[in-house]
C-alpha cells in the first residue's frame, strides 16, 4: 500500500471512528429517553438513510470514480467539472422526486408496513415528513463527498466527516432527553443530515473548480452512465439486502422485539465504516492507476488492505466476541443483553467476514465492472429472501440473523472467487486474502460455540 493511500486509510478511519462512537454511547440515551418501541422505530428513520445509494442511483461513488479515471487519462479539472456538475444536478432532480414520494408514501409506510396505531404511529408519519425533506440535500451531500474522495483530500473530508457525523447521532440522543416525542427527534437527525450541505459544499469550493468554463472538447459522460447504471441495480439490492430485513421483521413482530434485532445491527454495520473506509482510500487510487494496467501497485494495495484487516478488523472483533455477553449487558442493560446475545452472535459473524468483502468490491468497482457487483446482488437476492422467510418462521428473530450471516457468507466467497478470475495478474494476492477471511470466522465462530 502506498505511502499516500496508507495516510489516506489513516484520515479515514480517524473521520469514522468520532462517529461509530458517537453511535454507541447514543444508544442507551435514546432507549432512555425513547424507550424501546419507539427505539425500534427510530432504527427504522436510520434504515432510510441507508438506502441513499438507492436514492442516488449510485452517482456519489460513479463521480469519485470518474475523477480519479479522468485525471489518471491526463483530464484537466474544468473539464472534468462538467462531468460533475451534471451529476450532482441530476443527484439533486433524484432526491427532490425520492423526496415527494417519501412524504406522500409515509402515511401508507406507518400504517400498512409498520402497522403502528394511536401517538406512535402519528409521530412516525411527522417523523418521515422531516425525512422527506431532509432528503435532496443529504443526497447531494453524500454527491459532494464522492467529489471531494475522488479527488483524495482525505484529510479535509474526514476533518468535517467526523463531527457531522457524531452530530447525526448525539443531536437525537440530546433531543430525546428532552422530550419523548419521536417526531422531533426524528426532524433533529434530518435537519442535521440537511443542513451539512453547507458544509461540504463550501469544501468543495474551495478545492474544485466546479464552475469553471466550459473546456473544449468536453468529455463524454457515457462511461459515468453506465458505471451508475450498474452501480444503480447494486446500490438498490444491496442496500434492501442489508435494511429491508427489519422491514419486515417490522410486519411481523412488535417494534420492542424488532428493537431487539436492530439495535445490533446498527451498531455492527457502523463498524463496518473502518473497512470501507480503508478500501475508499484506495478506490480513487486503484480507478487512477488501473489494475490491469499497473499490478504490481494494485498488488501492493491488495496486501496492505489485508495486513489492515487483520489487525485493524479482525482483531478488535475477536476481542469483543471474548467478552460479548458482558459487554452487551453493560451497553443495554442485563434484560435486553440476555434476549439478544444469540442475535447479535450471528449479526458479529457476518459482519467480520463482510469487512474482508470490501477488498475484492473495490477493485472490481475501480475498474468500472459495476455490471459484475450488481448480478451478483441480483443472484443473491432470491436466495437471502428465501432465507429470510423459513429461517424467521424457524427461529423467530435469531432466524433472521442467521439468514443474514449465510448472505453474507455466499457474497463474500463469490466476490473473492470472480476477482481472483477477473484479475489473472493479482491472483496470487487475493486467494491468501480469502483464505485468511475464512479463518478469521472460523476462529470467531469457535469463540462463540464455546
Amino acid at each position: 500500500m502506498s505511502l499516500r493511500v496508507a495516510k489516506n486509510a489513516s484520515w479515514n478511519i480517524i473521520g469514522v471512528s468520532l462517529p461509530l462512537l458517537a453511535g454507541v454511547l447514543a444508544v442507551p440515551l435514546l432507549l432512555h429517553g425513547l424507550g424501546q418501541a419507539k427505539l425500534g422505530v427510530f432504527s427504522l428513520a436510520l434504515g432510510i438513510f441507508g438506502f441513499a445509494g438507492v436514492f442516488d442511483l449510485g452517482l456519489g461513488r460513479a463521480l469519485t470514480q470518474t475523477i480519479a479515471s479522468e485525471q489518471g487519462k491526463g483530464a484537466s479539472l474544468p473539464a472534468i467539472a462538467g462531468l460533475v456538475r451534471r451529476g450532482l444536478a441530476a443527484v439533486l432532480a433524484l432526491g427532490t422526486l425520492w423526496g415527494i414520494a417519501l412524504f406522500w408514501g409515509a402515511a401508507a409506510l406507518t400504517h400498512d408496513l409498520f402497522h403502528l396505531t394511536g401517538d406512535l404511529a402519528e409521530q412516525t408519519e411527522r417523523g418521515l415528513g422531516w425525512l422527506a425533506l431532509a432528503l435532496p440535500l443529504m443526497l447531494l451531500s453524500t454527491s459532494l463527498t464522492g467529489v471531494l474522495e475522488g479527488l483524495q483530500h482525505f484529510r479535509a473530508v474526514n476533518l468535517l466527516r467526523a463531527p457531522i457525523g457524531a452530530a447525526t447521532f448525539l443531536i437525537p440522543a440530546l433531543v430525546a432527553q428532552f422530550t419523548d416525542n419521536l417526531d422531533w427527534v426524528i426532524a433533529s437527525l434530518a435537519l442535521t443530515r440537511a443542513t451539512a450541505v453547507l458544509l461540504w459544499g463550501g469544501l468543495v469550493w474551495r478545492s474544485f473548480p466546479l464552475f469553471a468554463a466550459v473546456v473544449e472538447p468536453k468529455l463524454s459522460a457515457n462511461a459515468m452512465w453506465r458505471f451508475t447504471g450498474w452501480l444503480s441495480v447494486s446500490n438498490l439490492v444491496g442496500p434492501f439486502m442489508v435494511h429491508a430485513d427489519r422491514f419486515y421483521l417490522a410486519n411481523i413482530f412488535p417494534p420492542q422485539l424488532v428493537a431487539l434485532y436492530t439495535v445490533p445491527l446498527d451498531a455492527l454495520v457502523r463498524a463496518t465504516v473502518l473497512p470501507s473506509s480503508a478500501m475508499n482510500a484506495a478506490f480513487p487510487a486503484l480507478a487512477h492507476w488501473g489494475a490491469q494496467s499497473n499490478p504490481q501497485a494494485a498488488r501492493s494495495l491488495m496486501r496492505g488492505a489485508g495486513y489492515l484487516m487483520l489487525g485493524l478488523w479482525f482483531l478488535p472483533i475477536l476481542l469483543v466476541g471474548l467478552i460479548l455477553p458482558k459487554l452487551l449487558g453493560l451497553w443495554l442493560g442485563a434484560a435486553f443483553a440476555a434476549q439478544a446475545l444469540a442475535i447479535t452472535q450471528w449479526l458479529m459473524l457476518g459482519i467480520l467476514i463482510n469487512g474482508f468483502a470490501h477488498i475484492p468490491f473495490a477493485l472490481l468497482q475501480s475498474a468500472g465492472r459495476t455490471d459484475i457487483t450488481a448480478k451478483i446482488h441480483l443472484i443473491e437476492l432470491p436466495l437471502y429472501a428465501a432465507a429470510l422467510v423459513l429461517l424467521t418462521q424457524q427461529f423467530g428473530i435469531t432466524g433472521a440473523a442467521m439468514a443474514w450471516f449465510a448472505r453474507v457468507l455466499f457474497d463474500t466467497v463469490l466476490l473473492y472467487g470472480i476477482a481472483i478470475a477477473q484479475f489473472p495478474s493479482i491472483r496470487a494476492t487475493l486467494r491468501p486474502l480469502m483464505g485468511a477471511a475464512l479463518l478469521a470466522l472460523t476462529i470467531l465462530a469457535a469463540v462463540f460455540a464455546r
